[in-house]
């Protein structure tokens, strides 16, 4: 990851996009439909 220049203190490194999806053929649909969850801030 150094030669990247990503250390595992930098913010890509902490945070995720995650997607699920029929075919995902509908993703802004289903992005609205999507929330935080309010006890782990995820």
């Amino acid at each position: 990851m150094a030669a990247a220049g990503l250390t595992v203190d930098h913010p890509i490194m902490t945070t995720i996009e995650f997607w699920t999806s029929h075919e995902c053929l509908l993703l802004p649909y289903e992005q609205a439909l999507t929330r935080l969850d309010s006890t782990s801030g995820m």
